[in-house]
């Protein structure tokens, strides 16, 4: 009895610990200086997720380029070059930090760069980060410093401002590899 006691308990704590997540729908993000975005589309049973990135000019929007992404629902999120040229799609819908595309570039036109999954860049183990159910917790910021560079936090801390456990990485867009 008290082992059944036992299970019962830990299986309801573990999921208490599940993550929640909002319903799947289109995503808008913007670059730093407002000029580019991307609507990211989740997949659905007739598409696969895609991305169109936009030029915002004086007479509206222009479609600046489209692709199909890797993530099989979505991107978690994503960053916008300065110049639309690029984008960085940032861990799965449903999985922060898990799988194969934590991070992925894709350069010029949507080009598809290359896909990381957390082990291949972290400068951390990847026992030290936060987990949850379904989701490990390692970003502390990612922005492009340029239309060739992305500037990427990582932190195994949940909170961000504990400076000593935060370590800078560079991604070059040129050479689709992390400096």
């Amino acid at each position: 009895m008290k082992i059944n006691l036992l299970l019962f308990w830990c299986c309801l704590s573990s999921y208490s610990f599940a993550d929640e997540w909002p319903e799947l729908q289109k995503k808008r993000y913007y670059s730093s200086n407002r000029a580019y975005f991307a609507d990211v589309i989740p997949a659905n049973r007739a598409t696969a997720c895609y991305v169109k990135v936009y030029e915002n000019r004086a007479k509206g929007v222009a479609l600046k380029w489209q692709r199909n992404l890797l993530n099989k629902e979505a991107p978690a999120s994503a960053v916008v070059a300065p110049d639309g040229s690029s984008i960085i799609a940032l861990d799965n819908w449903g999985s922060v930090g898990r799988g194969a595309n934590v991070f992925v570039a894709y350069g010029p036109k949507g080009m598809l760069g290359r896909s990381y999954s957390l082990k291949d860049f972290s400068p951390f183990p990847i026992s030290s980060f936060p987990r949850s159910a379904s989701s490990t917790v390692w970003a502390c910021g990612v922005e492009y410093v340029n239309s060739k560079r992305v500037r990427i936090c990582v932190t195994p801390e949940l909170n961000p401002e504990v400076a000593a456990t935060k370590k800078i990485l560079f991604y070059n867009l040129l050479t689709m590899r992390f400096e």
